[in-house]
């Protein structure tokens, strides 16, 4: 039979007093050894499997429950061991375990005391480490897991890039190997291994020897020592028999292969038949570049152009690895600085010619952009379907900045860094056909700098040079940014105003100008003084074109040198008829010089005193001039602007000398000639040496002849005047 105790309540003792916690657990314990349920958690320990927290109305009513449910016979098997409540129900472990009541009975929501700690709960530091120590195993697990599939993937693209690399070997038509640093075979493709007779496997780890005869052998191999001692690429001819006897002419291309330290690795060779065709090299191209040793980046993709595979060159050109490239379509090097309209253009001349050249603009890994000459082919099967598209590239950087380096010298003076007359002559054209649409003016300013010559013949051209220097950037400085400034040469300068009003707004440009250059020049420890004459001509008063807005400026300019010099004139119709003229004037004096049509005239010395004749003074004239008499004043300076007074100036004195000379021969009084210089020929450095040549030839003496030089041509040069007078 089993009994059930059910404790509700507080028992008195034979005195009336309420027994406590403790001491009815105690007494209960005492009375049986059947499993006991308390409505209190506080007899836990105490002999007591288990008990809940409740309130008095719970209790009573679910322990009625539980009574009424065993008086009315249900079986123990469908009464729970404790009673569910909505309160959580505390079990004593020890009593759990001494009655053998499984914890798979007991509630889910429940608290087990006095129960045994766990392992992690007795040592929670050993835990814990083991636990941090079964982390660090996992992890290292997992990385030796993702390195092996690391070393796989690696281990499987290097297989593809051997496998890709012998059937591109194999792919061509001519033997090709690769030698190791002791000589042996290490690689070859099938049209080797057919002109040799022999199987790969009886090649690889072979010297040459093995394979060809002594003589053969001998050459080869002295070659190979001789390509590793000096480096670079070798070629050279000689004569190989086949496997079936047939003689071949045959040229050996070799190069060394280099790691990416450096270091060589070993030779890479082929072996072209030129028996049939020597032009057969130039149509194979550079095959040296199927051995990633071209000096050409090369890109070679697929039908749907994802690219296959790309030699060094190219690696180095563009910064990507291979790695990065193969699979990706080419535009991964675009710098979208091309235009859609060469991309469209080159694809439907690939398309349709099977090949295309031209530039492209590409971006470097790290951004940056660079030109490159690019020539791409096209490669068809027997069904005339696309394989592949062959690329080859070259950086044109450095030729782009010559190009644009010989542009730049050849449109700008090297001297002032100001453009040049071709880019003056651009630059106008356009400023004319821009005047033309907006209804306003333009003005060309001609300028000449006045004395430039002497300081440059007396201090040096390098004193010149820097005169001019300082020209123009002094002019470039009183104009505005839009106004264009060029040299045309010498002392020679063009200012081009743009965006006038009126013809007059050209004017305080000009006064700029010249008070600017007016100032004096402090160039390596000397004072220096210039003056300008500037020139005007305007558009369109003027002239409706560009050569002759430049022409009439001179003609203006020089009108502004014969007004005195520091001048600004504008062109006017009258200056070009006086331009005209002048023309006809120079061709006439050039024909006269040539011709000798000029005469001298003797204009006689006559002493105050007694009224003796006691000298001459040569004087030049043109009787023959077709444009009349013309006074010397007039066709002197221009002999001497033509650069031809120096002629003339030999003529006069050879002249003079004759005729000193006949009136001596005479028997006539002694008489003295006076031969005037110009400012020309007082800069002759051979003038000495030719005036006592004539004296010498005429049997003249020296103090017959007076060399005269008028005090503005002294003065121009006083240093050199007096120097050719000491020389005198």
């Amino acid at each position: 039979m089993i009994f059930w105790y059910f404790l509700m309540g507080r028992p008195r003792d034979d005195r009336g007093n309420f027994l406590d916690g403790p001491s009815m657990a105690k007494y209960l314990s005492q009375q049986t050894d059947k499993p006991i349920y308390s409505a209190w958690s506080f007899f836990l320990g105490r002999g007591i499997v288990g008990g809940k927290v409740v309130s008095g109305h719970d209790q009573g009513s679910e322990l009625a429950g539980l009574i009424t449910r065993l008086l009315n016979k249900e079986p123990f098997t469908q009464l729970p061991r404790l009673i569910e409540s909505p309160n959580r129900y505390i079990f004593d472990a020890r009593e759990l375990s001494r009655f053998r009541l499984s914890e798979r009975a007991l509630p889910a929501d429940r608290l087990i005391l006095n129960r045994s700690p766990e392992l992690w709960e007795a040592y929670p530091k050993i835990f814990v480490s083991a636990i941090a120590l079964l982390i660090i195993l996992l992890i290292l697990i997992s990385l030796q897991a993702s390195l092996m599939r690391t070393k796989r993937r690696s281990a499987q693209a290097v297989e593809r890039e051997l496998i890709l690399m012998q059937t591109f070997m194999n792919a061509i038509p001519f033997p090709v190997f690769y030698k190791g640093m002791d000589f042996v075979y290490k690689r070859l493709n099938s049209a080797f291994t057919h002109f040799a007779g022999k199987s790969e496997q009886e090649i690889l780890g072979q010297t040459v020897s093995a394979v060809a005869a002594g003589p053969i052998a001998e050459l080869c191999s002295g070659k190979d020592v001789e390509l590793l001692a000096h480096g670079g690429q070798q070629v050279y001819e000689t004569k190989l028999r086949d496997a079936a006897g047939v003689m071949h002419e045959v040229v050996f291309h070799k190069a060394l292969v280099r790691l990416a330290d450096g270091q060589v690795d070993g030779i890479v060779g082929a072996i072209v038949d030129i028996s049939e065709s020597r032009a057969q090299i130039v149509r194979l191209g550079l095959y040296e570049s199927m051995f990633e040793h071209a000096a050409a980046a090369i890109v070679v993709t697929d039908a749907e152009n994802r690219i296959v595979v790309s030699n060094p060159a190219m690696l180095r050109m563009s910064g990507y690895s291979l790695s990065e490239l193969v699979g990706q379509n080419p535009r991964i090097l675009a710098s979208g600085q091309t235009t859609p309209a060469t991309y469209e253009a080159m694809w439907k001349e690939l398309l349709v010619q099977g090949v295309w050249q031209g530039e492209l603009i590409e971006r470097r890994k790290d951004g940056s952009t660079y030109p490159k000459y690019t020539v791409i082919s096209v490669v068809r099967d027997a069904d005339n379907d696309i394989v592949n598209f062959i690329a080859t590239y070259t950086d044109i950087t450095q030729q782009k900045v010559a190009e644009d380096g010989f542009r730049y010298l050849a449109m700008h003076d090297s001297l002032t860094g100001l453009p040049n007359r071709g880019n003056l002559g651009n630059h106008l054209e356009q400023v004319c056909a821009q005047a033309r649409r907006s209804g306003k003016r333009a003005a060309v300013l001609f300028i000449d700098l006045h004395r430039f010559k002497i300081v440059n013949d007396s201090l040096g051209h390098h004193i010149g040079d820097a005169m001019l220097v300082e020209v123009a950037r002094r002019i470039r400085s009183v104009l505005r940014e839009s106004d264009f400034v060029a040299r045309l040469g010498g002392d020679e300068f063009i200012a081009v105003l743009t965006e006038l009003d009126s013809a007059i707004d050209a004017t305080p440009a000009a006064q700029k100008i010249l008070r600017s250059i007016s100032e004096p020049f402090h160039l390596h420890g000397n004072l220096l003084h210039s003056s300008p004459s500037i020139g005007i001509s305007v558009y369109p008063d003027d002239s409706d074109n560009a050569q002759d807005m430049l022409k009439h400026s001179d003609i203006a300019m020089y009108a502004a040198k014969e007004k005195g010099r520091n001048m600004v004139q504008f062109f006017t119709p009258a200056m070009n008829q006086a331009a005209q003229s002048r023309i006809a004037l120079e061709h006439d004096l050039r024909m006269a010089i040539s011709k000798r049509q000029f005469v001298l005239v003797y204009q006689p010395k006559v002493e105050s005193c007694g009224g003796r004749v006691i000298g001459a003074e040569a004087l030049i004239r043109w009787p023959t001039s077709p444009q009349g008499n013309i006074s010397p004043a007039i066709f002197i300076p221009l002999v001497e602007d033509m650069g031809l007074i120096g002629a003339l100036g030999a003529w006069v004195l050879e002249e003079a000398c004759r005729q000193l000379a006949l009136w001596n021969r005479r028997g006539g009084p002694a008489l003295n000639m006076a031969i005037n210089l110009s400012a020309q020929q007082l800069h002759d450095d051979k003038l000495a040496d030719f005036v006592a040549a004539l004296l010498q030839t005429r049997g003249l003496p020296a103090s017959q002849i007076e060399l005269e030089i008028t005090e503005s041509t002294a003065m121009s040069d006083p240093m050199r005047a007096i120097e050719q007078r000491t020389l005198m």
